[in-house]
């Protein structure tokens, strides 16, 4: 057994919890078992992704984030919130002031991609720089 077989069994027991949790809660096998998939095709990504890098601790949980990959994470997020919050500030005077009306619940949820999507590409661009 290598070191990281601990790591790969609990993360697919994971994906198989999570497939028949979907089951269960009545989602077609059809949708539930590609999404078991994509979850064990990304734990096996996990640790050749460079985001997290091995503690040599045999077991469950090897993987650690050394203090590039934090620093990396909380400059994205930041970034990500601030979009976040600057275009959710936008729209609500948007509607608020100039149209005089309600906010429509989509445009909130593109602000939240929106947001979402600059934590992406400043995560992204912040590990190849």
């Amino acid at each position: 057994m290598s070191g990281m077989t601990p790591y790969y069994l609990s993360r697919l027991a994971i994906a198989v919890f999570l497939v028949g949790f979907l089951v269960l809660m009545g989602s077609p096998w059809w949708i539930a078992g590609p999404l078991g998939l994509l979850v064990v095709a990304y734990f096996v990504w996990v640790p050749r992704s460079g985001r997290f890098v091995s503690s040599g601790v045999v077991g469950a949980t090897p993987l650690r984030r050394d203090e590039w990959a934090q620093t990396i994470t909380y400059r994205s997020g930041l970034y990500g919130f601030v979009v976040l919050m600057l275009s959710i500030g936008a729209v609500i005077v948007y509607y608020g002031s100039i149209l005089g009306a309600e906010v429509p619940v989509t445009v909130v949820s593109l602000a939240g991609v929106l947001g979402m999507g600059t934590y992406i590409v400043s995560d992204v661009a912040l590990r190849r720089a």
